[in-house]
């Protein structure tokens, strides 16, 4: 009886023989048994890999804007007199007061390209008003008659929220915030009962 033929083993081929010559290193060659079907898969799965490889290199980051500092307070002039004043990335702009009297800028807040400061200026008497500003232009939140402050503010809107205290006519500090906006008046809202003084020097809107 004569022996048995050896076994022969499969034919494979190397990945980098596959039409098309779709190499990578990433993608598993079915070869044997070959068929079309099985290649244009591997072929489809290596151009995949290809296309996301290069769309990651090729991913533009948004430029960051460029924001503008505000800063607001106030200087003294040759007269000694305290001015408010607001500064943008640096430079001052026009004075809010004509520098005859003593007054102050306390916060700024900037919404639609419009300028809004709180703070306050002593009228003739001597005697501190609380004021809001926008774009230079100022509006008293009080009758001068007793000493105010406005220490901080918020727009929303167009609506104005400005926050400080007021004294009472038994000359306690009094909290109080102010609201009011284009075309409307502002109107006072005591936070306390004046029994002691008290102060508000803040104010956030949330929803």
């Amino acid at each position: 009886m004569g022996s048995l033929p050896a076994a022969v083993a499969p034919k494979t081929t190397h990945p980098s023989t596959c039409l098309g010559k779709c190499v990578s290193p990433s993608v598993k060659y079915l070869t044997t048994p070959f068929s079309l079907r099985t290649l244009a898969h591997d072929c489809l799965l290596a151009a995949s890999a290809l296309l996301l490889g290069s769309c990651k290199k090729d991913k533009v980051e948004t430029p960051k804007p460029v924001l503008a500092v505000y800063a607001a307070g106030y200087e003294t002039n040759a007269a000694g007199k305290a001015v408010a004043k607001v500064w943008k990335n640096g430079t001052a702009t026009p004075a809010l007061t004509d520098g005859t009297k003593d007054d102050s800028a306390s916060a700024l807040a900037v919404a639609g390209g419009d300028v809004y400061v709180s703070g306050s200026e002593n009228n003739a008497l001597g005697v501190a008003v609380a004021k809001t500003w926008k774009n230079g232009t100022a509006t008293d939140l009080t009758d001068g008659t007793k000493s105010t402050r406005a220490n901080a503010l918020a727009v929303v809107g167009g609506d104005v929220y400005a926050v400080g205290y007021e004294f009472s006519a038994a000359n306690v500090k009094v909290a109080k915030y102010w609201k009011g906006g284009t075309g409307t008046a502002f109107t006072a809202t005591p936070i306390t009962d004046g029994g002691k003084d008290s102060e508000i020097r803040a104010i956030v809107l949330a929803p």
